[in-house]
């Protein structure tokens, strides 16, 4: 059986302060063939979020101007953006 996985095929949005997470997770995600885009802030993510509508996004909880808890409460809370991600 071969266990050879294919590709993903989509766009991921990281949001996270620390510049090592980002890098990190963005190797990983690229790795699986995702295309990937990066955030330093909550409020930057936002407007990425809303722009390109990623497939995938990973967030982090705790940061300086708008933690992770809000940012995905106004991710529910944007018209388009909460239909694309659901209820939580």
């Amino acid at each position: 059986m071969d266990q050879t996985k294919a590709p993903l095929d989509g766009t991921a949005l990281i949001i996270d302060d620390d510049p090592a997470e980002r890098t990190l997770f963005s190797f990983v995600l690229e790795e699986q063939g995702l295309h990937v885009t990066t955030a330093e802030h909550g409020e930057e993510g936002l407007r990425l979020a809303a722009r390109l509508r990623p497939d995938l996004i990973m967030l982090d909880i705790v940061m300086p101007d708008v933690d992770g808890f809000e940012v995905c409460r106004r991710l529910h809370a944007h018209a388009t953006l909460s239909e694309m991600y659901g209820s939580w």
